[in-house]
């Protein structure tokens, strides 16, 4: 894991694509890929200017994380805004659909220096916890 005396907090989003079965079941597969490439070249999209763009990976069908250092708080939240945004605003084009919006939920866990894990299932599962405890 990234480990540098600069970073005070690590920042992991995870994101899950809301209906991704629905879309599947009524447009088919190919739609539903068309949405996961969509919204993993998004992800990229809105990092890749930042001097520490962080990690994007999938995890599962639909959900994917993101692990940013270097990042300050308000950062965080105003890209967790844009995205939000992004999404709600513009649809997806497809041949065999008109047009499709993507909802996402996204979840932020704020790691402080010393509770840092290695394990990314770990993160994920605390940061699930931490959503079902609220």
């Amino acid at each position: 894991m990234y480990n540098d005396k600069k970073v005070l907090s690590y920042y992991f989003i995870s994101t899950d694509l809301n209906n991704l079965k629905v879309v599947n079941d009524s447009y088919g597969h190919d739609v539903g890929d068309q949405l996961i490439c969509t919204f993993a070249s998004t992800l990229n999209e809105f990092l890749k200017d930042k001097e520490s763009p962080g990690i994007v990976g999938r995890f599962g069908g639909d959900e994917f994380n993101i692990l940013l250092t270097l990042w300050r708080y308000d950062e965080v939240v105003q890209l967790i805004s844009k995205l939000n945004k992004h999404f709600m605003k513009t649809p997806i084009h497809n041949l065999k659909v008109k047009s499709l919006f993507l909802t996402v939920m996204v979840l932020l866990l704020i790691l402080q220096k010393p509770q840092i894990t290695t394990n990314l299932s770990n993160l994920q599962i605390s940061a699930c916890t931490v959503v079902r405890k609220q």
